[in-house]
């Protein structure tokens, strides 16, 4: 502390605080974390996880009832059910590729890998949840939906019910 009177700057003193997270590591700690104590439960975690995924679909079937002028979504063509689908994970980031000759989805990226590599029961489990919920809200059979998580390092694959066409 400098006296008053004496010569010179007065001495200044620093300290060390802790930066917060940046959001994005937060988010995907809490996503680790999250999966990490679901996929505990071994079968029951994975059911738990299809039902969050559900969930997670209401937001997105909302908005398609939303965008849709003449009512909801309930009900829509397959057609549109598919270009739905392809809508809902070019959102979240999967960069979706229909591959209509297999009746299928490619999901060539996964905004969540890396919790899906550490948890893939889990993660995965959730996303066909999504799936599920999304098919089911626009009127059609979800029960022979399925989700083929890592045919490649980067590639997983929605398999589409036969009766689904391809848009």
């Amino acid at each position: 502390m400098a006296r008053v009177g004496q010569r010179g700057r007065p001495r200044v003193l620093f300290s060390a605080v802790a930066a917060p997270l940046p959001v994005d590591s937060a988010l995907q700690q809490l996503a680790q974390s999250l999966a990490a104590v679901i996929g505990e439960d071994d079968d029951a975690g994975r059911a738990r996880a299809v039902r969050a995924g559900e969930h997670w679909s209401g937001q997105y079937a909302a908005g398609a009832d939303a965008a849709k002028s003449d009512g909801p979504a309930a009900g829509l063509p397959a057609a549109d059910v598919v270009s739905s689908l392809l809508r809902v994970f070019t959102e979240i980031g999967f960069e979706p590729e229909l591959r209509s000759t297999e009746a299928a989805i490619a999901l060539t990226a996964c905004p969540f890998r890396a919790e899906a590599r550490a948890n893939a029961d889990v993660v995965c489990s959730v996303h066909l949840g999504l799936v599920q919920g999304l098919v089911r809200t626009f009127g059609h059979d979800a029960a022979s939906i399925r989700l083929e998580p890592f045919v490649q390092p980067t590639l997983c694959m929605v398999h589409l019910p036969a009766s689904t066409p391809s848009a």
